[in-house]
């Protein structure tokens, strides 16, 4: 692996607290080595490859803790419907119809857009028709170089498609097959997690069933709880007081429990979730986009909650972008408390990589110092009146950065992305085997074809 020195930076951001000026990054054997004045590192350090980064703010890598990435296929589509009527019109037709080898490219190219922006980890949920080719989307991940998490997940009473339900027996093997086979392999950047979609298309028994499995294997388990109104009401009248308690109830909130959402709840669930050391992830563009509601996430902060950032699929945010959803997430959170002051751009951007970082389950990701993997992006001020002027980089990127102004992502000391071209990947061909899909979906959906 070459060595890489990242110098001269305007700005170096160690994490939300630490900010260097006039700064270089050091890296070797994919972990940061040095860090600090440019002077300093310049002098004490050569490297295989060096980047100049005058007019540049030098970030961790942002982490996307939640997300379908084979939805792509679905941008701009069903913009007009809540959650259950999008995913019965658009996201379960299309993929009920996907391949494996679909399943593949979408994910790989979905890999490629999200490090355009920034992005060097991501928690992948393979929900649905998706699941039976999960093994496709790690293989995705570890052709690009992304690290992450992809979660397999399970349903036996969908509500939308009886064509995906499973027995419970034939699911459960298949997820303890899918853990055990990722796991031999010992991957440094991808690991095999457990996820159930939710308590209303997976039975709370089957899911506590999963939850031992996940235990057993010493995995992550991820699951979306809480994420609508309705959601929330079919827990209370089963007699909980909301969805995040049914799971509570059910055993299946620990430290290694992953929740997306959390839209509807209480302050009681909350403490739940405290006391059981869950973390949350939250979505606020896709909750906005499917009418969802805003999640109390000021709320959890505040509770010590450990809070992961997510853009969640790109059928329902159509972007990747997480320096957007940093933004979604401050703007939501103030319009939602009338408080300006509720959540800070240091506390999202928290969000976006140290807890992304410990929602993943490492404690050497999510910030710029020495013996912490490196995990890097690079985002351009020099040249570029968009992200001009900058007197704090995290306020710059959150209030008006855009994911646009990356110009290198690093993952693992490795070059994924820099400034228009990805060493790692094919690009064009991906995008060749996108279109087809996509022609596919247009057949399916009789896009532009009279109804």
């Amino acid at each position: 692996m070459r060595s890489i020195l990242l110098k001269n930076a305007d700005f170096v951001v160690q994490d939300r607290d630490k900010v260097i000026r006039d700064a270089s990054v050091y890296v070797e054997g994919g972990v940061i080595q040095d860090v600090g004045p440019a002077m300093d590192i310049n002098n004490q350090h050569k490297a295989d490859m060096e980047f100049d980064c005058r007019g540049h703010i030098v970030i961790p890598g942002l982490i996307n803790s939640h997300n379908h990435l084979y939805e792509i296929s679905q941008r701009g589509l069903g913009k007009d419907y809540p959650l259950d009527e999008w995913i019965k019109k658009i996201v379960y037709p299309v993929n009920q119809m996907l391949t494996g080898d679909d399943y593949y490219w979408l994910e790989l190219m979905a890999c490629a857009d999200a490090a355009r922006n920034g992005t060097t980890a991501i928690v992948e949920m393979m929900t649905s028709f998706a699941r039976f080719h999960a093994d496709r989307g790690v293989e995705a991940f570890l052709d690009f170089g992304m690290r992450g998490a992809v979660a397999r997940s399970s349903s036996n009473r969908s509500r939308i498609s009886d064509a995906e339900n499973r027995p419970p027996e034939e699911d459960y093997k298949a997820t303890a097959e899918f853990i055990d086979r990722w796991r031999e392999r010992a991957s440094p950047l991808v690991k095999p997690w457990v996820g159930p979609s939710m308590t209303i298309t997976c039975e709370p028994s089957f899911q506590a069933e999963l939850k031992r499995l996940a235990k057993e294997k010493g995995v992550k388990y991820h699951v979306h709880l809480a994420e609508t109104a309705g959601i929330t009401k079919a827990a209370r009248d089963n007699g909980y007081l909301g969805d995040v308690a049914l799971a509570y109830a059910h055993g299946l909130l620990d430290e290694n429990t992953v929740i997306a959402h959390a839209v509807w709840v209480t302050d009681i669930e909350l403490e739940m979730v405290k006391l059981a050391g869950a973390q949350i992830v939250h979505n606020p563009s896709s909750n906005q986009v499917l009418a969802d509601g805003a999640a109390p996430v000021a709320r959890m902060v505040a509770k010590g909650i450990t809070v992961g950032l997510g853009t969640d699929g790109p059928s329902s945010n159509d972007s990747l972008d997480m320096v957007a959803e940093m933004k979604s997430c401050v703007k939501l959170s103030r319009v939602s408390t009338l408080n300006t002051t509720v959540l800070s751009s240091k506390q999202v951007f928290e969000m976006a990589t140290l807890g992304g970082a410990t929602i993943l389950g490492y404690g050497n990701l999510g910030k710029l110092y020495k013996g912490f993997l490196a995990d890097i992006a690079c985002f351009r001020m020099r040249r570029n009146p968009s992200l001009y002027p900058v007197y704090d980089p995290i306020d710059a990127l959150v209030y008006y950065g855009s994911g646009r102004d990356n110009v290198l992502t690093i993952i693992g000391g490795k070059v994924v992305y820099y400034d228009g071209s990805w060493p790692t990947i094919d690009v064009d061909k991906g995008m060749e085997k996108l279109d087809d899909i996509c022609e596919r979906v247009r057949g399916l959906l009789r896009i532009g074809a009279d109804r």
